[in-house]
């Protein structure tokens, strides 16, 4: 529920950014029209379709990064579950009086890489979790060293620890990839150019008697939507685009572990 507020209230501010921008731009051209009946949009013109590429160039860049990042999430979060399940299968291999700790190790772990994604809406609870996770990975790091120690096997040795290697180093990979988001410098400049691109395009339209609507509606939706959706991807846990589904695949997992 709070992440569909959260998405409606994105999307509903750029829409009224963008609408409010093409109002005050169509009507300050009017302005200009009744103090200079000979008032031409040329040069304003040229500047529109200007800005209208910028825009459009910076649109695809963002979108692109957005998308592939977004997937790029979902890969990781399959890597990481054939990860876990991998390391404990392998537990098997190992002495059977050091198996049982390894299990319950494995299963609080896994517990706390699932979590409760509505913690993720609060960055404090989020990183609470971390002192967590950093513990537990010390704790079946050193009960993985003794259990190989215990059963006395080179290859055993190899296969597991580096089961569990592994492990981490995917989990290392999707808390990074998580934090990567271009600098906000660049969405403020992607709204900035949305925003005076519908000043213009409200500006060019002054001549009109007609207000167009329908068009100026359509146009102010579709970028508005479209400068939604690239945060959304961005920040797949807030919106309403989210890779919540492939935790499924960690919970299947948690299942055999059960």
């Amino acid at each position: 529920m709070l992440n569909t507020i959260l998405a409606l209230s994105v999307f509903i501010g750029l829409f009224i950014l963008l609408f409010v921008s093409v109002i005050l731009g169509r009507r300050f051209g009017k302005w200009q029209i009744r103090h200079d009946a000979s008032h031409k949009l040329r040069v304003v013109n040229v500047a529109e379709g200007a800005l209208f590429a910028l825009l459009g160039l910076l649109v695809a860049f963002t979108f692109t990064g957005a998308y592939e990042r977004f997937e790029a999430r979902k890969v990781h979060i399959v890597e990481e579950a054939n990860a876990i399940d991998t390391a404990y299968l392998r537990i098997k291999l190992l002495a059977p009086a050091t198996q049982s700790n390894l299990r319950e190790s494995f299963r609080q772990y896994l517990d706390s890489r699932l979590g409760d994604p509505e913690k993720l809406l609060n960055s404090k609870s989020a990183e609470d979790e971390i002192p967590v996770i950093t513990q537990l990975r010390a704790k079946i790091w050193d009960q993985a060293v003794s259990a190989c120690n215990i059963t006395g096997s080179s290859a055993v040795t190899e296969l597991f620890i580096t089961a569990v290697n592994n492990m981490f180093d995917i989990a290392n990979t999707r808390f990074s990839i998580a934090k990567i988001h271009p600098p906000v410098v660049i969405f403020f400049l992607l709204i900035g150019l949305a925003v005076l691109s519908s000043f213009l395009a409200g500006y060019s339209t002054a001549k009109s008697k007609v207000s167009h609507s329908i068009h100026t509606l359509s146009y102010v939706a579709i970028t508005a939507f479209t400068l939604y959706i690239i945060i959304d991807l961005e920040f797949p846990r807030l919106g309403m685009i989210r890779v919540d589904r492939f935790d499924q695949i960690l919970i299947e997992v948690k299942d055999v572990m059960n």
